[in-house]
């Protein structure tokens, strides 16, 4: 699961989205509101996130990867980290992907952006 805060609900925020034009659909469903205890690990998965970040563009280097690791972001349970990366066209994340789950041990997202 992840966290999230809600800045807006109801009518207000109908109006927002109809105003917007954007799909509501693409939202999360809130499923309860998190207590202290969601919170201390979301916080705890916060501040390791700049270390998993380092480790992942240590590891792409070791294996001499073309690959630029953007940004690291653990889910609020921390047990799973969308790696955000850009790499040329036709770059395969199979062997990375490996590399990461093995060396982390938590379950990874790889997660394209645009190669510059």
């Amino acid at each position: 699961y992840d966290l999230g805060t809600v800045s807006l609900s109801g009518k207000k925020a109908h109006n927002k989205f109809a105003d917007s034009g954007m799909d509501q659909s693409s939202l999360d469903k809130v499923i309860r509101k998190a207590t202290l205890q969601d919170l201390e690990k979301w916080l705890n998965a916060k501040k390791s996130e700049y270390t998993l970040l380092l480790k992942a563009r240590e590891i792409a280097a070791e294996q001499g990867f073309d690959i630029s690791i953007r940004d690291a972001e653990l889910m609020g349970d921390g047990r799973k980290v969308s790696i955000y990366f850009s790499a040329p066209e036709g770059f395969d994340t199979e062997a990375l992907h490996g590399k990461y789950a093995s060396a982390l041990g938590i379950s990874v997202e790889m997660c394209p952006t645009e190669y510059s």
